[in-house]
């Protein structure tokens, strides 16, 4: 079998608001195959994501962002997420309320 690939995932959280947790924000992957409807697709991680407690801890590793909001609140920003759902602006949100 091929080796997996790492599976990516927005932070929806802010580190301003608590460093001491990061939050995801994750559609779990379970649907019809194409070609052989009744077949179910399950996503690898997403549903061990959402088979685990909640509270839990998971362990993962976090690349480094290099989007930053304007140090200045008044400033206008335009967000949009092509693939990436609603967790960034999850995040950006708690960022602005915490500055």
């Amino acid at each position: 079998l091929p080796r997996l690939a790492p599976r990516y995932y927005t932070i929806s959280s802010s580190p301003s608001l608590d460093r001491t947790t990061l939050h995801l924000t994750v559609k779990v992957l379970r649907e019809p195959f194409r070609d052989a409807p009744h077949r179910t697709k399950l996503g690898v991680c997403s549903t061990q994501l959402e088979a685990a407690a909640a509270g839990r801890s998971v362990v993962a590793f976090v690349r480094r962002s290099s989007f930053r909001l304007p140090c200045d609140g008044a400033t206008p920003v335009v967000m949009v997420g092509p693939g990436t759902g609603i967790a960034p602006f999850r995040a950006f949100l708690q960022e602005m309320r915490v500055a």
